[in-house]
């Protein structure tokens, strides 16, 4: 099981790296606003990367999901911690196969299930989509779905389906009688806090009060830290607001 990376770890990593022994160099609050943007960008750029590169899928790990959703009127809604999509297939209703038979009534996502890692679970899986077809679901811009949708040659097939975001809140498919479509997504993150206490010296010690610890793997720590490496070099200088995003695209981090 991967480990996690915890934010006091990154904390100290950082202090460590800028040879600051005492750690009023760095505000706790401020470095708590890096982590989330930081996180933000890293999120960003594998999103971008995907399927491309394979160790992506490692670095963003603990965000990724895949859910089952039910369309009604041509429509899947998300989940409310819905953040990009990485991929959306559905499954191809044949004689030999029901909709039942391979599962899609089950609108549970992996990811929440207690039971989703058990071998039991798993073989059950396996049974029921054996010999299941998934075809891949062609996301289009707005316009382009609207003119698809009435094309004369290059209109939508079980077998080729379209779809489109709907004001970022759901994705419309057609042909609009597909039931069910299964969506690999990245979830939101939370809001990282790390809690402290300050002392009379002005150096502040970690606190459990208020912390909403990271959901990061080992496998992300590399690219979290030079992220708050590079924004904590900045801040040194002058803390005063600045352009983080742009300077974390102008560090290299991928």
């Amino acid at each position: 099981m991967a480990g996690i990376t915890s934010l006091q770890s990154l904390y100290k990593s950082v202090l460590s790296e800028g040879h600051k022994e005492q750690n009023a160099a760095y505000p706790p609050h401020i470095f708590s606003e890096h982590v989330n943007i930081v996180t933000n960008f890293i999120i960003d750029s594998c999103v971008k990367m995907f399927p491309d590169t394979t160790i992506v899928g490692d670095i963003i790990r603990p965000f990724i999901a895949s859910k089952k959703m039910m369309v009604i009127s041509g429509v899947a809604d998300f989940k409310e911690d819905y953040r990009n999509r990485l991929a959306l297939k559905h499954f191809v209703k044949s004689e030999k196969k029901s909709w039942k038979s391979c599962g899609c009534e089950d609108d549970e996502s992996y990811e929440n299930d207690p039971l989703a890692d058990s071998e039991e679970k798993k073989q059950k899986k396996a049974a029921a989509k054996a010999g299941c077809v998934w075809n891949d679901v062609e996301v289009l811009d707005v316009s382009e779905f609207g003119n698809r949708v009435n094309h004369s040659y290059k209109y939508p097939t079980l077998e080729n389906p379209i779809g489109c975001i709907e004001n970022g809140k759901g994705i419309k498919v057609c042909p609009y009688d597909i039931p069910y479509v299964e969506i690999t997504y990245v979830m939101k993150p939370s809001i990282y806090n790390m809690g402290y206490v300050e002392q009379p010296d002005h150096t502040f010690v970690f606190s459990t009060v208020n912390t909403v610890e990271s959901q990061w793997e080992d496998a992300a720590f590399p690219y979290l830290l030079k992220g708050l490496n590079t924004l904590y070099a900045i801040y040194t200088q002058s803390a005063g607001m600045q352009n983080w995003n742009d300077a974390l695209k102008k560090s290299g981090m991928f």
